[in-house]
């Protein structure tokens, strides 16, 4: 292994990018909760978009690097310093062997992303700068803001959206909802104005995925995450669409949203132009690390 965790963090885990094509045999996706993050840190590093990353929630492990390694983070800023000396997510970093990763403080975001070149269990890095210390910043960064959304969620009415009272129809679309304390990977749970169906029905449990919002009995919601169970017999009132789900990741307990209805073409949109912006970022940092590394 390229790195060690000397220190144990809170509820750290090796995240890719999921596994699909499973869930009717009752295994879930899961992967990482925020994909976009997952990808730009591999990008910065010149991983494949779904090479395995550390997924870290706050506070997070400590971790020495056995190896010279190049790496980045993306997602949440939690004070990154390498040996004491500050270093920025969003951009490539050289680390020589026996530094060590330490985050000092949580400065926005829900899960930071690490990603090592070549993956978690890489070789050893073929490259070094003699001299330069501990650390050295590649000098560029990714711009992620056309990636996320703030403070409304954008979802897709669902199969039991009809069932609602009119009431409850426009709350659900006009109201903030606060995330709850209870809030993990398998599903965030929601605080706002109860809502109320028309009727009490009895649904046959069904299919559910990462996004569905449910109706709990208590007239709250809870939003589906990566950990998701694979059926469920609450109304699903909604989906989040792909595109929102990263954003959505990056909350944390007490921030609170509103929701946006959209149509699925207008989902398919927003998640293609997200696509693109990713390869985009990609195609840029495989060509600069390139560069950068060519002998002259």
């Amino acid at each position: 292994m390229s790195l060690q965790i000397i220190k144990q963090g809170m509820l750290d885990s090796i995240q890719a990018g999921g596994r699909y094509g499973h869930q009717h045999l009752g295994i879930n996706p899961r992967g990482a909760m925020d994909l976009i993050a997952m990808k730009v840190a591999n990008a910065l590093v010149g991983n494949m978009p779904d090479e395995p990353v550390l997924e870290m929630h706050y506070p997070p492990a400590t971790i020495r690097f056995d190896e010279d390694a190049l790496i980045a983070m993306s997602g949440a800023d939690f004070g990154a310093t390498i040996d004491d000396e500050e270093v920025n997510i969003l951009q490539p970093l050289v680390v020589d062997r026996n530094s060590i990763l330490r985050f000092t403080k949580k400065k926005t975001g829900a899960r930071c992303y690490l990603a090592v070149q070549g993956g978690l269990g890489n070789k050893k890095f073929p490259y070094h700068f003699s001299g330069a210390g501990n650390v050295v910043a590649l000098p560029w960064r990714a711009d992620v803001s056309g990636l996320y959304v703030k403070e409304v969620i954008r979802f897709i009415p669902g199969h039991e959206f009809s069932l609602l009272t009119e009431t409850s129809q426009h709350a659900l679309t006009t109201r903030t909802f606060t995330i709850g304390s209870q809030s993990d990977r398998m599903g965030y749970r929601l605080s706002g104005e109860p809502l109320l169906l028309k009727e009490t029905k009895e649904l046959v449990s069904t299919a559910v995925t990462k996004g569905t919002i449910q109706l709990l009995l208590s007239g709250q919601l809870i939003i589906l995450m990566a950990d998701h169970q694979t059926t469920g017999g609450y109304p699903r009132v909604g989906y989040v669409i792909s595109a929102d789900i990263p954003s959505l990741a990056q909350m944390n307990a007490g921030q609170y949203f509103s929701f946006a209805p959209v149509t699925i073409a207008e989902a398919e949109s927003f998640l293609q132009q997200q696509e693109m912006h990713l390869q985009q970022l990609q195609y840029s940092c495989n060509f600069r690390i390139q560069e950068y590394f060519s002998p002259i």
